[in-house]
């Protein structure tokens, strides 16, 4: 009796070991996130800044994480912090997602008609709800 209840136990807890390693996406981090008004390559700021003035063309926000994504994709917001507005939202899941371990990618911010409204800014990527990196610059 006490080596079929042993052997339950074990077995549970083999069970919910793996249930929670299944479920478990919060090993994706993030390498290296930052801005600049230039690429280097396809992902890679060339020279990072986090001040940039009104009249910037295009502002980049360059990341690299790694980890699997299983599957989720990387949520990538864009913030203005004076009044927390969320400029917008986008979704990232790159191709050969379940081939990589290490994913990189970028997001091109263009000049609003007007300019960039001075105040700071926040970037930030979640995975699977998780907020796994931020990254902050202002305009000024």
């Amino acid at each position: 009796m006490k080596r079929i209840l042993y052997m339950t136990v074990v077995l549970f807890l083999l069970f919910l070991s793996s249930t929670t390693y299944a479920d478990n996406y919060s090993n994706v981090e993030v390498i290296e996130f930052n801005t600049g008004e230039d690429l280097r390559d396809e992902h890679t700021i060339a020279s990072p800044s986090d001040k940039f003035s009104p009249e910037t063309e295009v502002i980049y926000a360059g990341f690299e994480t790694r980890g699997s994504l299983k599957g989720i994709p990387l949520v990538v917001r864009f913030i203005f912090t004076p009044i927390d507005y969320t400029v917008f939202t986008n979704e990232l899941l790159p191709d050969d997602w379940n081939m990589s371990s290490v994913t990189e990618g970028h997001m091109e911010y263009t000049k609003p008609d007007n300019g960039w409204p001075t105040g700071d800014y926040r970037i930030e990527i979640s995975h699977n709800e998780e907020l796994i990196g931020t990254t902050e610059f202002e305009v000024k």
